[in-house]
């Protein structure tokens, strides 16, 4: 009867947390400003069944890897492509549930401290609303970095090996964030050493094996923008060019909200505790997963909130150590009738910490997406006859103009092979902020700029009410509603 109520208990805690993801979702008929690369890798997938790394409506080629797409392209095949977008993502992104609860129970030993586990794992304020309405490669990519660490701690099990080769592949085709996991487990042969031990055998090879296999995946998908842009050109959204726009708006305590504060001081008490008190080795993945997550945060090679998402799904795992040994003491000290009044107290924390901020929390830094009229307004473009010209939009705006608009996108986030994304950048703040005309016409010439969409957000995160330069001379408004306006550029330089 114990093992079933826990069971129930752990369905329970998935549904919570699917459900509450699927809320977010379904709260909007659209989708976040990051979802549309994606979006329009998938549809391109359903459509030509190869991915459109070349994809002409792009400023530059947009190196990626495959899997999430073709995943879902392929049960889109099947059932409404929105459904699917919306759904499947969540439903991936959920399974950190089961896995949380696997993992902390191999280390603790212990169901309820597992459970708590679980539930942190669930209501990752940063992990629930940068994923739930965005079509997130984080949704797949996190449970099967969760699904490699647990398949680690069981090596001496039958099929382990064999699923962990599967898993190594996976996880390389889904998102070059699998070298948060191969670094992990480099790092922790190190920290084995260092503390006295060594890994066996089975360790060794398995990590060999993983570090070669994502080293050669990510080169082979990315060796161009590589060996053009460096190293960390190749995170999603965190170019050299793009990290910097995260950092410079770090706040450790927005930080510690991001993830949870149980879960975050939870984590933090695992880690001075097993470095400085204990040796316990299975924990010890987890910690230096977690240090080499904060190096890369700390230099720019992971963007801001994909490397807070690994930290909190890593700190809720181990917090599961925290809660067995709270238990353990409340049961030690004879008072063990008060441990429902500990869960109930740990609970309502939990909930105030980490379940509302995940569920009702939509601040601009954390849930951003376009409104129906800012949509209404790429999706009028699209009716517009397709040429080789440009369409201007803000940074973050970017992949809706080929996703939306069908036409030809001026710059983006995503990684590319431009050699002059900098510039580019630079340009569209200039667009903004520029009061001549002839300097505004000059970088539309340069780029073959012929339609700017300007809406409401971008002018407003800039402080400003509209474009300082425009004439109706120079610049035809052909489209308007109460978020956005279209202009075509009708002036040239000399």
């Amino acid at each position: 009867m114990k093992l079933r109520r826990e069971t129930v208990m752990l369905g329970l805690i998935f549904l919570a947390a699917l459900l509450a993801r699927l809320f977010i979702a379904f709260g909007s008929d659209n989708f976040s400003y990051d979802a549309y690369f994606n979006i329009g890798q998938v549809e391109g997938i359903k459509a030509n069944l190869i991915p459109s790394f070349n994809y002409g409506l792009y400023y530059s080629p947009h190196p990626f890897v495959p899997l999430f797409h073709y995943i879902l392209a392929f049960f889109g095949m099947f059932i409404p492509l929105q459904l699917v977008l919306k759904v499947l993502p969540n439903l991936f992104a959920s399974l950190a549930v089961f896995l949380a609860y696997l993992i902390s129970l191999e280390l603790t030993k212990s169901r309820t401290a597992a459970l708590f586990s679980a539930l942190s794992a669930g209501f990752i304020p940063v992990f629930v609303l940068k994923t739930a309405n965005s079509v997130s490669e984080y949704s797949l990519a996190v449970p099967l970095t969760l699904f490699l660490v647990y398949l680690m701690l069981r090596l001496d099990k039958a099929n382990s090996i064999f699923l962990l080769i599967l898993s190594v592949f996976a996880l390389a085709l889904t998102h070059s964030t699998s070298l948060v996991f191969v670094s992990g487990i480099s790092l922790y042969v190190v920290m084995l050493y260092v503390l006295g031990s060594s890994p066996s055998r089975a360790e060794r090879e398995v990590i060999l094996f993983s570090v070669i296999t994502t080293l050669w995946i990510i080169f082979l998908f990315f060796k161009e923008i590589f060996l053009l842009n460096g190293f960390s050109a190749i995170w999603h959204s965190s170019s050299s060019v793009f990290s910097t726009l995260n950092l410079a708006s770090f706040n450790i305590l927005d930080a510690i909200y991001r993830i949870g504060v149980l879960t975050f001081v939870a984590g933090i008490f695992v880690i001075y505790r097993q470095v400085f008190e204990e040796r316990k080795k299975g924990v010890h993945i987890l910690i230096s997963s977690s240090l080499i997550v904060l190096v890369m945060i700390s230099t720019g090679l992971i963007g801001l909130d994909a490397g807070l998402i690994y930290l909190g799904v890593f700190f809720a795992v181990l917090s599961g150590e925290v809660y067995e040994a709270s238990f353990a003491y409340v049961r030690k000290m004879h008072i063990s009738r008060n441990l429902p009044v500990v869960y109930a107290l740990v609970m309502v924390i939990f909930l105030l910490t980490s379940v509302i901020p995940s569920v009702l929390y939509k601040g601009s830094d954390y849930f951003d997406e376009p409104s129906s009229s800012e949509v209404a307004a790429f999706s009028w473009l699209a009716s517009e006859p397709p040429s080789s010209s440009v369409v201007f939009a803000d940074l973050k705006e970017g992949s809706m103009v080929p996703a939306v608009s069908r036409h030809k996108n001026f710059v983006d986030t995503a990684p590319s092979l431009s050699a002059d994304v900098g510039h580019r950048v630079s340009d569209l703040n200039a667009i903004y902020s520029t009061k001549s005309q002839v300097a505004a016409v000059s970088i539309l010439e340069k780029y073959g700029i012929s339609y700017l969409v300007i809406t409401k957000k971008a002018l407003e995160s800039r402080n400003i009410t509209g474009l300082d330069y425009y004439s109706s001379a120079c610049f035809d408004l052909v489209y308007e509603n109460s978020e956005a306006s279209i202009y075509r550029s009708l002036c040239r330089v000399g």
